[in-house]
């Protein structure tokens, strides 16, 4: 497993958020977030690319 650094604010915050959404540690806390981002930005990028079809299909893209 990697490590990740945090600035001592950002540990405190992060662990009072992870107890309070009752994840068991702060590794799953942060585990959950990171793939919950990953998956938001390959949605976005896969909407980029059903406009980008659209537009190509309509001729306004080469």
């Amino acid at each position: 497993m990697k490590k990740v650094k945090l600035h001592p604010e950002l540990y405190k915050k992060a662990i009072a958020y992870a107890e309070q959404a009752g994840y068991p540690s702060l590794d799953d806390f942060i585990a959950h977030l990171v793939e919950k981002e990953c998956a938001r930005i390959e949605e976005h990028n896969a909407s980029a690319e059903q406009v980008e079809k659209k537009l190509r299909g309509l001729g306004y893209l080469a």
